[in-house]
């Protein structure tokens, strides 16, 4: 009986708050340095909460040409009109990451802080997101594009 109130009062608040709740769809990206990466990055994920803070969750197909998935909080303190800007931390799979200085790899999810900028209005919006260099890596930034439900 608890875990059916449970499941009711989640529900209820996913519900309630529909108007919290964002369709995201990752399109492609752009990397610094031109090598071989794939651009075409599609994808599907969610934003849900407030202006602050959002839980974010997706896949999408990355740029080393591997599927990845990824959960985390957006969190989002300067806001200028439409504009927003902030960091999502993400916990991401699909990248080997580099354990230690001998070159031993794992294809665990890996932690990654991303700063972002967001242009919304009512019911649509796009996300650009900074990914930093890294080791080798130039950098990059990444579109989603995103609509209100």
């Amino acid at each position: 009986m608890r875990s059916a109130l449970f499941a009711l009062l989640l529900a209820y608040s996913v519900f309630a708050n529909a108007d919290q709740l964002w369709a995201v769809g990752t399109v492609g990206s752009h990397h610094f340095e031109r090598k071989n990466y794939c651009e075409a990055n599609m994808g599907v994920g969610f934003e849900y909460g407030g202006d602050t803070y959002r839980f974010v969750a997706g896949t999408y197909h990355n740029s080393l040409c591997y599927n990845s998935n990824y959960i985390g909080l957006a969190w989002s303190p300067l806001r200028f009109a439409d504009w927003r800007v902030g960091t999502a931390f993400l916990a991401v799979t699909g990248y080997k990451v580099k354990l230690d200085r001998q070159g031993k790899f794992s294809d665990d999810a890996a932690f990654a802080p991303l700063p972002f900028v967001s242009y919304e209005r009512k019911n649509f919006g796009a996300n650009f997101l900074i990914v930093p260099p890294y080791d080798e890596f130039k950098g990059a930034i990444a579109l989603q594009i995103k609509w209100k439900f």
